[in-house]
């Protein structure tokens, strides 16, 4: 990890967050795991019969109506009172 990255003025020899996340992308997710790596292999996968791909941004734009579809193509049941759990969490 670049020095600039992981030393801050104020803090030396701590990570800065901010700094990591900006380049973590650049640099394929090192120091922690391959970032692009991790989605070339999902994406090849994601017509899968047993795999479901779920963006976040329909978990946040329509949680109910995700939360279904994944209960649905999980088969399991999905009672009432247990989805207003699951939105209320």
């Amino acid at each position: 990890m670049p020095a600039s990255v992981a030393r801050g003025a104020d803090r030396p020899g701590q990570c800065r967050p901010a700094g990591v996340l900006r380049q973590w992308p650049e640099q394929d997710g090192h120091p922690f795991f391959p970032f692009w790596e991790v989605i070339r292999t999902w994406w090849a996968l994601r017509d899968l019969p047993n795999v479901a791909v779920v963006h976040f941004d329909d978990l946040k734009h329509d949680l109910a109506g995700t939360i279904a579809k994944l209960a649905l193509f999980l088969d399991i049941e999905q009672p009432p009172e247990v989805m207003a759990r699951v939105q209320a969490h």
